[in-house]
């Protein structure tokens, strides 16, 4: 019988907390059984009690009766490493047992499990022992994956970068364009977690790689776009976009000259959000009036007269951070990229719905080893993705809004996702008239049914005896699709099909133009050659088993039997490879100087073989930082607040 004890006298208003604890009632209820001749005979029974029953409910709170079995600690341990919650995980008890009150566990017993299952609290080795660990399997697996580490002078992993097989495909083929940010999100040691994407030919986000820094400095940045080059064998991207940062800036000048380098105006307008305060709220229309500017400049020359005349209208022309936007502007405004292949310009997109997605599968706090995990779930995700636009592709057929032949011709040739955002281009056409012809090779488009501010005429030049058209937004040359101004002149000119020069084969089903046909099938899931690969076709095909077994006892009995059977030849199997040498780690010194594996390994086998690699030294963030500039402006206005107090102060009250 358990009762909660109350406390005999209390001081004042205070309340101590105390635990509950089991009172001893001397119950002599009991039952003996004892084994006589290989039977169980009952000796004693007495079922008198000297207290009231305990509901069946109730017998939970006993601590004898709160057992864990191997089957609820198995289940515990997957949903704590797929990162839910307590709460969630009773629930899903709760809907396993068939009511609250039939769980054997309480929420305090499954919070304080889930604490000991955290790789921190095993004591076997350190995070990075873990994680390097994980990596030579994962490259004993997958030959192709690769990984990078900076030590240093005291073995502490500094950086890390790594990057799968699939990943270094998928670069090979859509590697023309990367987008680099570091702003995601960070690890238990204040790491900014780096992912490198791209677009694959469906218009979605793709994994290139990854890179955990120990600081945002040029030093690191030139690092990691090396290690970047070394394992996807030196192909340098035609265009590359990142966020608000002049260390990188700097590093990418340095490592990729012959890369187009753009800031991502998203960062920009979040910034300036900060920076300019109230403003734009106050100055009715500035913001429009900005974008519109910055966004429908499609050269330099516009770009110039209209940030003058809105600073004019605006009385900016003083304004401190306007003035510096504008003395970068070459790094940052589209008009200044126009020829430059940044698909789908605006990485506002590709920003949000990658850190939806980090936030879903990684989550600060983590040790490394579980970002690493965690990472390999979201190319899973990414992979998935992919799979299910394949299908649609090739499985189903497209829905024909037109009559125009070079509808259909297109959603022959395109992925389906491509072909939605053209055929919106060719239903935008429907906006448009030709107005008249600027010269004899060039066509006046203007937008008729638009406001007064969409009413601009686009300038299109068409050359029709070699079929050459361009436009003055530039669309083509920056996304590889026409844009509606030039398919309005095609149409206007009867010409049905779409030249040959511009059909983009990236945004095919055969991928790029640089790469060789390939399986859009990341890897053949009946020849799978990595471990996360083998392990999703076991899954699937162990779900299709345990659904046949659990109809019958026998099948079911038959099931578990074949199970263990298979499970003691795998592991003979897996104890024999744990013997097998294991791919040696690609290691960088304190100096920055690289080891690759076929050469002297001499740091690595040491590193590894005295079991001296250590966890990186956690960073204070910079926001606890008192000497940084955000403690120094966080100081000043709580400096502020509390001149601002009342007189008055609030004094605690003794007796």
């Amino acid at each position: 019988m358990s009762s909660l004890a109350t406390p005999s006298g209390a001081r004042g208003n205070l309340v101590s907390r105390r635990s509950s604890r089991v009172l001893k009632t001397g119950c002599k209820a009991r039952m003996v059984v004892v084994k006589r001749d290989e039977k169980w005979v009952v000796t004693i029974v007495d079922l008198d009690h000297n207290h009231p029953p305990l509901n069946p409910s109730a017998l939970m709170s006993l601590k004898p009766h709160r057992l864990i079995k191997d089957e609820d600690h198995d289940l515990l341990e997957f949903l704590r490493t797929n990162k839910i919650p307590t709460q969630r995980i009773m629930s899903v008890l709760c809907d396993l047992y068939g009511s609250m009150q039939n769980i054997p566990l309480a929420r305090k017993d499954v919070s304080n499990l889930r604490a000991t299952m955290r790789p921190e609290a095993e004591g076997t080795c350190t995070d990075m022992a873990a994680t390097i660990k994980y990596f030579q399997e994962s490259q004993a697996d997958d030959p192709s994956f690769f990984y990078s580490m900076e030590l240093d002078s005291e073995s502490k992993i500094t950086s890390v970068f790594w990057v799968d097989g699939v990943s270094r495909e998928a670069y090979r083929e859509f590697g023309d364009c990367v987008f680099f940010n570091t702003k995601y999100i960070t690890t238990k040691y204040c790491l900014p977690f780096a992912p490198i994407i791209g677009m694959n030919n469906h218009g979605q986000t793709v994994l290139f790689g990854c890179v955990l820094l120990k600081a945002e400095i040029e030093e690191t940045f030139e690092w990691v776009f090396q290690t970047f080059l070394k394992a996807m064998d030196g192909k340098v991207p035609k265009s590359i976009m990142t966020d608000q940062d002049e260390a990188m800036e700097n590093a990418i000048a340095n490592v990729l000259p012959n890369t187009s380098h753009r800031r991502c105006s998203w960062y920009i307008w979040r910034n300036a959000k900060f920076k300019l305060g109230v403003l734009p709220s106050r100055l009715e229309g500035f913001e429009d009036d900005l974008r519109h500017c910055i966004d429908e400049s499609f050269n330099v020359e516009e770009f110039e007269r209209r940030w003058a005349a809105v600073l004019d209208r605006y009385n900016l022309a003083s304004n401190k951070y306007m003035q510096d936007l504008y003395e970068i502007r070459e790094k940052w405004v589209p008009c200044y990229f126009m020829d430059c292949f940044f698909p789908f310009m605006s990485i506002t997109q590709q920003s949000e719905v990658m850190e939806a997605l980090f936030k879903d599968f990684v989550h600060p706090g983590d040790i490394i080893q579980n970002f690493i995990v965690q990472y390999e779930k979201l190319v899973q995700s990414c992979l998935d993705r992919d799979d299910k636009q394949l299908f649609l592709t090739v499985k189903t057929d497209a829905n024909l809004w037109s009559k125009f032949p070079m509808e259909e011709q297109a959603s022959k040739f395109y992925t389906r996702a491509i072909f939605e955002r053209f055929q919106e281009h060719l239903k935008n056409t429907t906006m448009y008239n030709v107005v008249c012809e600027a010269t004899p090779y060039s066509y006046l488009v203007q937008n008729v049914f638009g406001d007064q501010s969409q009413n601009r005429r686009y300038v299109v030049h068409c050359k029709l005896e070699d079929e050459t058209f361009t436009c003055v937004c530039k669309q083509y040359e920056r996304e590889g699709l026409l844009c509606e101004h030039i398919l309005k002149v095609m149409t206007h000119r009867n010409v049905n099909l779409i030249p040959d020069k511009y059909l983009f084969r990236r945004w095919t089903l055969k991928g790029s133009d640089s790469a060789a046909t390939r399986s859009h099938v990341p890897l053949n899931m009946a020849e799978a050659s990595t471990r996360k690969m083998r392990y999703s076709t076991i899954c699937k095909k162990s779900v299709c088993m345990a659904s046949e077994a659990c109809r019958t006892q026998e099948g079911y009995n038959l099931a578990l039997r074949s199970i263990e059977e298979l499970t003691d030849k795998l592991a003979a199997i897996n104890l024999t490879r744990q013997d097998q040498h294991l791919p040696r780690p690609n290691i960088c010194d304190k100096n920055g100087k690289g080891i690759t594996m076929g050469e002297s390994n001499t740091i690595a086998e040491k590193v590894l073989s005295e079991s001296c690699l250590k966890d990186p030294t956690k960073i204070r963030p910079a926001a606890f930082d008192n000497n940084s500039e955000s403690a120094r402006k966080r100081n000043k206005v709580m400096k502020a607040v509390q001149d601002l107090r009342s007189p008055f102060q609030v004094t605690k009250l003794t007796d």
